[in-house]
């Protein structure tokens, strides 16, 4: 792809990338998809020779002799019917596949929340809106112990708006069988059978290039209404190349219509988070995306990516078992219905004479010639020797695929103890958990990849219904970071009694753990007896903590305290009675208390009342004097008479107005009787002072 030189943001935002890319070099990557396609091919042709054989032995196809038996021992059959009757029940149960993990801290039960909407949804997603998914599944658990390797295509289909995952058979996906992994191989090719209609869908989207010419031509001598019957044939390869023209090859999708050898589609396998920068911006790695999910059931003893299964594994031992029924029933049949030869003298109609039970005919010759002209062949019993060796080939199969009579549900021996069959029952499951911990691998890396489209397609917030309880879940409660996917099955645990032995032991520590722990325990050992989900949130609804007790309940609980209290009632009444008396003593000290603090109140009272009276006869005698003082200066100053300094200071003595407060300052001096100055006498009855028309006369003159 030396001549393609497209930038990293065209290939990455393209929904085709083939349409920036000329014919002639989409002819080159064709070419380079179909070439290396048959080389893959070539590896796995041994492998496919051998699958068909298997696959006609577990079909009962018949070997088309028609004299002889044609028996058909079904051991890879029932192999493929206990596998697949043991594991699904693992897988669904209670009508959910899948759980989730809580990763780090979760202090606030936020993770927790989301947890729960994330379950509820993935099983919503996989048993209810996908109606293909547990169908699908049920074909893969028997196929898959046939067969040995079987893939789960896991894709968005951008049309119908849906996760998708795709059953795909071994004949059906192609890779070369020297690889390690599907992580680590260059190529992995997808075989697609589609119809004419669903291409042109596809090119209406403008998801595949517009080849409908060279369909057309390719299908000019049929009629149209044939055409879009035929079926086409897709080759989808994963695989790299350099679009980019950097020398650095990133993962690819392309689509080539095989039989017109035209590229459809190519587009880019690999998502932004998982391409690796340096700081200058340059392509360090890009990590291409997993669609396709491999499920293996024995991995195979030469180390080829490729696995084994029972068809692999019982091929010629069920070839031989057939072989030896069918000699077995060969012998018997011709023992009971022997040939031979008839002589010249048994004179009879040419034919065959068949005889029903009782009759007799007639003949024209006697008896000693017939037995003279008739030689029965000496066929043998069927072989002893043959029946053991049938019945070695047939346990030895029976032990390889654990198809025991108890793993089988029948009785080997009478009275064999509880404890002595659960063992040997777990004894014969030991090889099938090593297969159940392979199937849950392959399972949880299915769901992981459902997890991430979920988180890149989803709608920001999804509403669906389960059990009529009306759910939702936001696009980014799918956070690889905080929760991990895993499948609903315990790998360890491949028998209802192996699940209810455990919760059992679970169950009687119960007591010694807290509130929550006992809840937890209690629904474990539902769960283990396939109790319905929506009855065990039905029996294990916490009770209202605020709700009282049943009235029963109550009557017992008053009636046991009642009993319990008696031998202390009387304790209690002279207790009550003591409080009594001590309560009245000291009610009485309070009363005398109180009695005094209001004595002592009322006295206080009185002398403030008492004191206010002084003060305000004080005040009345000051303000009299005030007047008294100002009226005689008023006089003086009438009569201009000259004021000084000490003359306004004996007035104010005489007045005594700088002792109105003492005790006797209420008791007139003598010779001022009515509060006048002495040497003055008061002004009589109807004198206005001042400005009266009287004068106030004094014993001397200013």
């Amino acid at each position: 792809m030396e001549d393609i030189n497209l930038s990293f943001d065209t290939i990455y935002n393209s929904v085709n990338i083939a349409e920036h890319i000329e014919e002639s070099e989409l002819n080159k990557i064709a070419d380079k998809v179909l070439r290396e396609y048959e080389d893959d091919e070539m590896t796995m042709e041994p492998l496919k020779l051998k699958l068909e054989k298997v696959i006609d032995i577990a079909n009962q196809v018949s070997s088309g002799a028609s004299k002889s038996a044609d028996i058909k021992v079904p051991i890879i059959t029932t192999a493929s019917l206990q596998f697949a009757a043991r594991s699904y029940p693992e897988i669904v149960r209670n009508g959910s596949v899948v759980k989730t993990l809580i990763l780090g801290k979760d202090d606030n039960m936020l993770k927790k929340e989301k947890s729960v909407r994330v379950t509820d949804h993935m099983n919503y997603q996989l048993l209810v809106e996908d109606s293909q998914w547990e169908e699908s599944f049920d074909r893969l658990l028997h196929i898959l112990p046939v067969v040995g390797t079987v893939y789960k295509k896991v894709y968005y289909d951008p049309i119908t708006k849906k996760n998708c995952s795709m059953l795909c058979l071994p004949n059906e996906i192609t890779v070369n069988n020297n690889i390690k992994s599907l992580e680590t191989a260059r190529r992995i090719t997808h075989i697609v059978p589609t119809y004419y209609n669903t291409v042109l869908e596809r090119i209406n989207y403008e998801l595949y290039l517009d080849i409908s010419e060279d369909l057309e031509k390719l299908s000019s001598s049929e009629s149209p209404e044939k055409s879009y019957d035929k079926p086409l044939t897709l080759v989808e390869q994963h695989r790299f190349l350099d679009l980019d023209g950097d020398g650095y090859e990133e993962p690819y999708i392309v689509t080539v219509e095989k039989t017109t050898r035209k590229v459809l589609r190519i587009y880019r396998c690999f998502d932004m988070d998982g391409v690796e920068f340096n700081e200058s911006g340059k392509i360090l790695r890009i990590i291409k995306n997993q669609y396709f999910i491999d499920f293996h059931f024995i991995h195979s003893p030469d180390g080829t990516f490729h696995s084994v299964g029972y068809g692999q594994l019982l091929l010629h031992i069920n070839e031989t078992i057939n072989t030896l029924s069918n000699q077995l029933v060969d012998a018997g049949t011709l023992a009971n219905k022997p040939g031979g030869f008839l002589g010249r003298g048994m004179r009879t109609r040419k034919g065959t004479l068949e005889f029903t039970p009782g009759e007799f005919k007639q003949l024209d010759i006697t008896g000693e010639d017939i037995a003279k002209n008739i030689y029965k062949m000496p066929f043998d019993e069927p072989s002893q020797t043959l029946f053991q060796l049938l019945t070695f080939l047939v346990e030895h199969a029976n032990k390889l695929v654990s198809i025991t009579d108890m793993l089988g549900g029948n009785q080997s021996a009478q009275n064999v103890p509880a404890t002595t069959a659960l063992t040997l029952v777990e004894q014969g499951l030991k090889v099938f958990n090593s297969l159940q911990k392979r199937l849950y691998r392959s399972l949880k890396a299915e769901f992981k990849a459902l997890f991430k489209l979920n988180s890149q397609y989803l709608d920001p917030e999804i509403y669906f219904t389960v059990n009529d309880d009306s759910k939702a879940v936001a696009k980014n409660d799918y956070d690889l970071k905080s929760l991990d996917i895993i499948p609903i099955s315990d790998p360890s645990m491949s028998s209802d009694a192996q699940r209810i032995a455990r919760a059992q032991a679970i169950l009687q520590l119960a007591p010694q753990l807290p509130p929550q722990g006992q809840m937890e325990a209690m629904r474990n050992y539902l769960d283990a007896l396939n109790t319905p989900a929506s009855q065990i949130a039905v029996l294990l609804t916490p009770p209202d903590p605020n709700a009282p007790p049943p009235p029963d309940v109550q009557k017992i609980m008053a009636e046991t305290v009642t009993e319990q209290m008696k031998p202390h009632l009387d304790e209690l009444n002279a207790r009550i009675d003591q409080e009594k008396n001590d309560i009245q003593r000291e009610k009485n000290k309070i009363d005398l208390i109180l009695a005094d603090a209001q004595l002592t109140e009322a006295k206080g009272r009185a002398e403030l009342y008492e004191a206010q009276a002084i003060a305000a006869v004080a005040g009345i005698e000051s303000d009299k004097r005030i007047k008294i003082l100002e009226a005689t200066l008023a006089t003086l100053a009438k009569n201009d008479s000259p004021v000084s300094s000490e003359k306004i200071t004996e007035i104010v003595d005489d007045l005594d107005l700088g002792n109105s407060t003492d005790e006797d300052e209420n008791e007139p001096e003598s010779g001022s009787e009515n509060g006048g100055v002495r040497g003055m006498e008061a002004p009589q009855d109807n004198t206005m002072v001042p400005g009266g028309s009287g004068e106030i006369a004094g014993s001397g003159q200013i």
